[in-house]
């Protein structure tokens, strides 16, 4: 099913690159403002629960900080903290970000046919995390912070692989329209 490209994908290893700095950002964001200034984060999906703290911190944290404030739930329970400050994200956040790069880093130097086998490996990929998201929403069981960040590892690689498949689809049909008008 893999094999490795006879091509260097520039395209994406550009967006893995996007991905990485991204990454890169969260990890060090707690780190970039005075220890214990963000604590309780918790708060809403969509909803700008701390943008007051948020406005005061300096650039470009106060913007790392809004994003994960708009789209993630922050619960300080569920979060992990450096430098004494919870991170942006929460633990099965942060590694759905590490798993995109890795996805994508992946599919740059490995061509992944899209046919069934893709869709079996996205199904198998997502099922740790729906199984233990779902426990959780249930209330079947609590997860530690290790757990959300494993099955969001897993989610992101998967969703990276995704995007990759995409974006090499995409580029593939604007080449075939570019032959087609050419020609």
């Amino acid at each position: 099913m893999l094999r490795f490209r006879r091509q260097f994908s520039l395209l994406l290893f550009f967006a893995s690159a996007l991905f990485l700095i991204w990454f890169l950002l969260l990890v060090v964001s707690p780190f970039a403002v005075p220890s214990g200034t963000l604590q309780d984060l918790s708060g809403t999906v969509g909803v700008s629960d701390n943008a007051a703290l948020f406005s005061r911190l300096p650039f470009p944290w106060s913007q790392v900080y809004s994003i994960g404030d708009q789209m993630c739930h922050q619960r300080v329970d569920r979060s992990f903290f450096l430098g004494g400050n919870e991170m942006a994200f929460c633990a099965r956040c942060i590694g759905v970000w590490l798993g995109i790069f890795v996805g994508l880093l992946c599919i740059t130097f490995l061509e992944v046919p899209l046919d069934f086998r893709l869709a079996w490996v996205f199904l198998l990929g997502l099922l740790p995390i729906m199984v233990d998201g779902g426990g959780q929403l249930l209330g079947l069981w609590e997860s530690t912070n290790i757990v959300r960040l494993l099955t969001g590892l897993l989610a992101g690689v998967v969703g990276g692989l995704g995007i990759g498949v995409l974006l090499e689809e995409l580029r593939d049909a604007v080449l075939v329209r570019k032959e087609k008008n050419a020609g």
